[in-house]
């Protein structure tokens, strides 16, 4: 049975409870480790072994259907054994170099270390694997598989390490609609996003070109930003011009993550006025988007109104779309449906914001957590069971066996969680982040994992709007030591 640390001060364990309301690329410059056979190295001869238990694949695109309901998107998925992997040194992130060898720890494939057993220095690092030698920016049918694991090396033990791969980029196609296509000749779609060129710091553009029959599949790694833009191009048959007088149109995809597929519709809008602009029908997951061009009396605009669609809706802070977001895990948006693998040693920053233009009206929080659960009382709540922090109780209604100081309503007002700010209601505030990471630390000293092991800790949320709507996710946590 694992033993959970009670902890004689229930504050300390109240504070972790409280963390329920809250991956830039890797270069592969090769450092060297210490020579664990060299006479000024004090770790002379304390050296440890590790092997890979099990790599897997899991994930797939998942397409929002007109009925609502979502699926996979049925791709063939590639051959783990395939896999390069690497070992990293856990701080600085770079290939680990074996002097005794003078080999970097990395192999092309799965199948070279597979059941092998690996000799290195005692310490803690990182398991690498991916299905590519490198992430692609853009790129026709080329879905990425990307995982990381920590994993400590003990002296003259052996270490196991499982590692699960996930899909790290984003899906997109594009289908013209035929009233559009006798419209417009010479049509084009570009889809792309901006992003920093690392070696000269400059701002660059990554993107793909769908010409009309266009069936293949895009694939781009995951916007800093979360923006994806889509840029129409053509000339109108009526009179000759071009779309946006020679530029195009561009509408912004905002919240782009991990493992979504957008499905990108051009057609033609009906409207008889030149004031009309684009719109577009997002789904649960922002997956299905319909860009219609308005016809202004029978002609497409290209001129006054490109004002009006271009920058649509992409650049307010806290988003115009209803829903629950992964904001920042550690430098980089994260895609909350996905199991996040945190460890208690780093200083995590974890952000989940809620999303709601008519305003919050109620957000429920699930705690599900088999360390958690025995202190979870001591504070007026109880594992499994939702309660409202946007409509928290009044005084008069805190359990009469709870201690004031420890009543989570208070708790979560401390200085120290600031999860509740009695001045600035949750209620009726059209954006609210938590920020989370800070407290892994403290759900680490409940949870233990160096002595339990890892364990998955969720957190249930669920937001609904002033006009009823609802949207839910799980905050899930896999915390290891």
């Amino acid at each position: 049975m694992k033993a959970y640390g009670t902890y004689s001060k229930l504050r300390t364990a109240a504070l972790a409870a409280a963390l329920v309301l809250g991956t830039g690329a890797v270069f592969t410059s090769c450092v060297d480790a210490k020579d664990p056979y060299s006479p000024n190295n004090p770790d002379q001869g304390r050296m440890g072994t590790m092997s890979v238990g099990t790599l897997d694949r899991q994930g797939d695109f998942i397409v929002v259907e007109p009925d609502g309901k979502t699926k996979a998107d049925g791709a063939a998925v590639p051959d783990v054994e395939t896999f390069r992997l690497a070992i990293l040194d856990y701080k600085a992130g770079s290939v680990v170099h074996n002097n005794l060898t003078g080999e970097d720890y990395k192999w092309e494939t799965f199948a070279e270390v597979s059941g092998q057993l690996v000799t290195i220095p005692s310490g803690k690092y990182k398991l690498e694997a991916a299905s590519l030698p490198t992430e692609p920016l853009a790129d026709w049918e080329t879905p990425y598989y990307y995982g990381v694991q920590d994993f400590t090396v003990r002296i003259s033990e052996l270490t196991k390490v499982d590692l699960v791969c996930k899909l790290a980029n984003v899906k997109v196609t594009v289908d013209y609609d035929q009233d559009f296509l006798d419209k417009v000749e010479n049509p084009s779609v570009q889809v792309y996003f901006d992003y920093t060129d690392p070696a000269t710091a400059k701002k660059v553009t990554a993107d793909l070109n769908y010409a009309v029959g266009e069936t293949r599949a895009g694939y781009f790694k995951v916007p800093d930003d979360g923006k994806l833009y889509v840029k129409v191009t053509g000339t109108r048959i009526e009179d000759g011009k071009p779309l946006g007088d020679g530029e195009g149109q561009t509408k912004i995809i905002s919240n782009v993550a991990a493992m979504q597929w957008h499905k990108v519709k051009v057609s033609y809008q009906q409207t008889g006025s030149l004031s009309s602009s684009v719109t577009v029908d997002y789904s649960t997951i922002d997956s299905e988007h319909m860009v219609e061009i308005p016809d202004g009396d029978g002609i497409i605009d290209g001129g006054p109104n490109n004002d009006n669609w271009e920058n649509e809706g992409g650049d307010e802070p806290g988003g115009d779309e209803f829903g629950i977001v992964g904001a920042n895990y550690n430098g980089n948006t994260f895609d909350i449906s996905q199991q996040l693998t945190v460890s208690v040693a780093d200083n995590n920053k974890i952000d989940v914001r809620f999303d709601a233009p008519k305003g919050i009206d109620q957000l429920y929080v699930t705690i599900e957590s088999d360390a958690l659960a025995a202190l979870l009382p001591g504070l007026g709540l109880a594992n499994k069971v939702p309660f409202d922090i946007a409509n928290p109780p009044a005084v008069s209604e805190k359990p009469g066996d709870v201690d004031e100081s420890m009543w989570w309503v208070n708790m979560f007002a401390s200085q120290e969680i600031g999860i509740l700010d009695p001045d600035v209601p949750i209620k009726g505030k059209k954006s609210h982040t938590f920020s989370v990471g800070g407290l892994m630390e403290l759900l680490g000293g409940v949870a233990d994992p160096a002595a339990n092991g890892p364990a998955v800790h969720k957190f249930g949320l669920k937001m609904g709007d002033a006009s009823g709507a609802v949207k839910e996710a799980t905050l899930s946590i896999y915390l290891t030591e």
